[in-house]
């Protein structure tokens, strides 16, 4: 299980935020510093998705070089408010789109389709790992990721995109503020 599954649960739903209670000789484990920075995480993303929205902030020009797809440098938010940074051109050959990206398979254009969607996903990598001095008990791995890297991946998909449509919890409280 990811450890951000449990975030990502808490981003597509609309509930009180819980933040760590500091007092002089708490002890402080791996349960408090997740909390401490799904706080800030699930804030930020409730803050983006509440008022900027879904889509391109800036950049990601996407265009034709060479028989692929280029897409420029850029920021974007998705769905659940996270940030999806792109720090590089990225090339795109629709011939070997990735299948691991977004979670889904991926439906490589055929030839002759004259549109199809280019999804800008957000995707978490496990990076920097270290030896485990002290496991817990269910756990024997000799070493874990000491980082996780925040980046992207890119999907294709024929046809235009699907209607994203806001959680329905936002439609709910609309309708409370006006009765």
């Amino acid at each position: 299980m990811n450890a951000y599954d449990n975030a990502e649960a808490l981003l597509r739903t609309l509930a009180a935020p819980r933040r760590n209670q500091f007092f002089y000789g708490k002890r402080m484990d791996v349960q408090h510093f997740c909390m401490e920075q799904d706080y800030g995480r699930v804030k930020q993303s409730l803050i983006n998705r509440l008022t900027l929205g879904k889509g391109v902030l800036c950049g990601l020009k996407v265009s034709i070089d060479e028989g692929g797809l280029s897409v420029d440098p850029g920021v974007a938010i998705d769905g659940l408010g996270r940030e999806i940074v792109v720090p590089v051109r990225s090339a795109i050959d629709p011939a070997k789109a990735d299948s691991s990206c977004c979670g889904g398979s991926v439906e490589v254009p055929a030839k002759g389709t004259s549109l199809y969607t280019l999804w800008a996903c957000y995707r978490e990598c496990s990076a920097d790992y270290q030896p485990v001095l002290v496991a817990d008990c269910n756990t024997r791995e000799q070493c874990a990721p000491g980082t996780t890297v925040e980046t992207f991946c890119f999907k294709i998909t024929r046809g235009l995109a699907p209607l994203q449509i806001d959680p329905t919890w936002c439609s709910q409280a609309e309708n409370q503020e006006r009765a």
